[in-house]
Order: structure tokens, then C-alpha cells, then sequence
């Protein structure tokens, strides 16, 4: 998860601004390059999603919710 989100959904936000910037002709990239550029994004995206720092962020947050639906009436 990144930002509440799941990586499914930042690996293809990723894919449709390049792909977009690419077919409107602001950067001019091959079929290969495009291809090689999302892969490399795709895997920093996972590097960061998997990364312990977030996991615990995102466990700290859903025992926080937890607690608050304990204590409320």
C-alpha cells in the first residue's frame, strides 16, 4: 500500500500518464524504451509498497481504528 492505496492502482496510474505523455508526443520514446522506463518504475513503486516502514504505518493505523470502535458506545 502506498498512500492508502494498493499498487495494483499506482502501477497503472504510472502506466496511463506515461503511456499518455508518450502517444501525445511531449516525450518522444520507442515501444522498448516505454516498456523498459514502466518496468523500472513499476518495480521502484514495489520496492516502496513492500518496504517495513509503511507496513507498520498502515498496522499502527488499523489498531488505532480497532481502539476506536472499542471505546465508542
Amino acid at each position: 500500500m502506498i498512500l492508502g492505496r494498493s499498487l495494483t492502482l499506482w502501477t497503472g496510474a504510472v502506466a496511463a500518464v506515461l503511456n499518455a505523455v508518450v502517444l501525445a508526443g511531449v516525450v518522444v520514446l520507442t515501444g522498448d524504451q516505454v516498456a523498459a522506463l514502466n518496468g523500472a518504475v513499476f518495480a521502484v513503486l514495489a520496492l516502496v509498497a513492500a518496504s517495513d516502514g509503511l507496513q507498520v504505518a498502515k498496522g499502527s493505523a488499523a489498531a488505532a481504528r480497532l481502539a476506536a470502535r472499542q471505546t465508542s458506545p
